[in-house]
């Protein structure tokens, strides 16, 4: 019964038609109850792509409840709460776009109750899936926005006086002060936290930016590197260590891991402005021409882009 749904629902996204993929999705949920789970979340996800936030965070609460209800396993019900505290995330930057439509007061407050809301769905994901250190990532990103740094802090340091080996507090205090840009500060707990729990790519991740903003370049390659073991498709890491090759005149590495975006985001604009830059210095113009024009597909008045433009040349 599935299998219909899911084919039409596929179609219509490669198409780009979401509209009517959560129509789809909807009728799936209606008349597949043994897969309404599947079919709420992927309703939320669509809402998401769409830009609307609201209507994800309403299908996203209604997966949980059914997960609960059902009595899915605590991987999934894990998930689902990510998916809600992402939509709560998404809707919470929609009241910073709204300048001018609603007060400054009313907006903060509208963010704080949305980013408290993703704070609270965070942590009960934690609790059905303490081994996700995404999630992790993400709470101490929120808990920060939300003023509760301190708290934060504190808490960690009151666990680790009990438990020095606790992941959870070595990994908070890690990112917590690299986030503050306290990165020599933050290393100790990156590498205890590596010890405790190896083989995490976002630890190595964050672990690797925190070595390279103290200018400890091969040591975040070398992290980076372990991060791309573990997620080869890890197109932040791909692009950090592109960045640090160029700084070392590795064009050729650069250029690898820039390519290895690309192959999966040929629009990505970042890597495309990087590769443009990489060319046009090595005086390799239509190379570097082909990717500018990728960047203005994209952002048509991107100023970077214009500006290497008129420095090279149209031609």
């Amino acid at each position: 019964k599935l299998r219909p749904y899911g084919a039409l629902i596929n179609a219509y996204m490669k198409r780009g038609q979401e509209r009517e993929a959560i129509s789809i999705a909807k009728l799936g949920s209606e008349n597949v109850p043994e897969s309404r789970t599947s079919f709420l979340n992927t309703t939320g996800n669509l809402y998401l792509r769409l830009g609307e936030p609201q209507e994800a965070v309403a299908y996203f609460k209604s997966d949980v409840e059914e997960a609960v209800r059902t009595g899915m396993t605590s991987r999934y019900i894990a998930v689902a709460l990510n998916n809600l505290a992402v939509a709560y995330m998404a809707l919470a930057k929609t009241f910073e776009e709204r300048a001018g439509q609603i007060s400054d007061e009313e907006s903060a407050a509208h963010r704080a109750e949305a980013f408290g809301n993703a704070r609270d769905s965070l942590r009960k994901s934690l609790e059905a899936n303490p081994a996700n250190v995404e999630v992790l990532d993400s709470l101490v990103n929120v808990t920060r926005y939300l003023g509760e740094a301190r708290i934060l802090e504190q808490e960690s340091r009151k666990k680790l006086e009990a438990n020095p080996r606790e992941f959870q507090s070595l990994y908070s205090l890690a990112a917590l002060m690299s986030l503050e840009e306290r990165y020599v500060d933050s290393l100790n707990y990156f590498q205890r936290a590596e010890e405790v729990r190896p083989g995490s790519q976002i630890l190595l991740f964050n672990h690797a930016f925190a070595l390279s903003k103290i200018g400890e370049v091969d040591r975040a390659i070398d992290k980076y590197t372990q991060a791309l073991r573990i997620d080869p498709i890890f197109d932040e890491a791909h692009y950090n260590i592109a960045l640090l090759y160029v700084g070392k005149n590795d064009y050729d590495s650069a250029i690898a891991h820039l390519a290895d975006v690309l192959g999966r985001e040929p629009a990505h604009v970042r890597a495309n402005m990087k590769l443009a830059e990489i060319y046009a210095y090595q005086r390799k113009l239509p190379l570097a021409r082909q990717h500018l024009q990728q960047v203005l597909k994209a952002s048509p008045q991107d100023p970077q882009a214009l500006g290497l433009f008129q420095k090279i040349g149209a031609q």
